[in-house]
């Protein structure tokens, strides 16, 4: 049977810290080891600036949901907002070259 948990917090760069220690709790009682959750810190700490800075345009305009699940053969982490949508498919795709010979 998996686990859930979930941690609501406010989008304030001083929330982030502890976004990402409750995903790293998660993860050491899922058994990850310490270069997986170094790189999951990293991923919740980047996504939740993202939504701080991107989707609410701004601290104090929404809260983030963190919710980790963990199973016999995963570990899903998913941070969610209410802030302003973004569509991938609206961005121009770049290739590498482009970008470092601009």
């Amino acid at each position: 049977m998996a686990k859930k948990r979930t941690l609501t917090v406010p989008g304030r760069y001083g929330e982030v810290k502890g976004l990402c220690e409750f995903v790293a709790a998660g993860a050491v009682e899922a058994g990850l080891d310490e270069d997986a959750i170094f790189q999951l810190e990293l991923c919740c700490d980047e996504a939740a600036t993202n939504i701080i800075e991107h989707a609410y345009g701004g601290e104090d305009r929404g809260d983030i949901v963190c919710t980790y699940q963990v199973s016999v053969d995963a570990f899903t982490v998913m941070l969610r907002d209410n802030g302003r949508p973004f569509d991938p498919q609206a961005v121009k795709s770049r290739r590498w070259w482009q970008i470092f010979n601009r």
